[in-house]
C-alpha cells in the first residue's frame, strides 16, 4: 500500500493551475507556432527558466502562454516586458495596447 501511494505521488504531473505561468491573449488573427522557440529562446537570454511556452488560439485571439515558476512581482514585470518586446520585435503586435489580456496562473 505504501509502495502504491509513493508511486502515485512520485509520477503525478500537475495542471498548469499549480505549475504557474503567464497567459498573454493577443489580438492577432493568425501567430507564428514558431515563435514560441523564439519567445523561449529571449526569456532565457533575460536569465529566465520557462518551463514551456505555447501558441494557442482563443475566441479567434491568439494566446500564449508561458509555463515557469514566478517568485515575485518584479519577475512578472520582467517576464511581462520580455514577452511584449519579444512580440513587437517579432511584429506580432505594433503596441502594448494589442495585448487584450494577461492572466498570472
Amino acid at each position: 500500500m505504501v509502495l502504491g501511494l509513493v508511486s502515485f505521488f512520485s509520477y503525478q504531473r500537475y495542471s498548469i493551475q499549480f505549475t504557474g505561468g503567464i497567459e498573454l491573449v493577443v489580438d492577432a488573427s493568425q501567430i507564428n507556432t514558431d515563435l514560441s522557440e523564439v519567445l523561449q529562446a529571449k526569456l532565457i537570454d533575460a536569465g529566465f527558466t520557462p518551463g514551456s511556452v505555447s501558441i494557442g488560439k482563443k475566441d479567434n485571439f491568439a494566446t500564449v502562454l508561458v509555463q515557469m515558476k514566478l517568485s515575485d512581482d518584479k519577475e512578472v514585470q520582467q517576464v511581462t516586458e520580455t514577452l511584449n518586446n519579444t512580440l513587437r520585435e517579432q511584429n506580432v503586435i505594433n503596441s502594448g495596447s494589442e495585448i487584450l489580456e494577461q492572466s498570472i496562473i
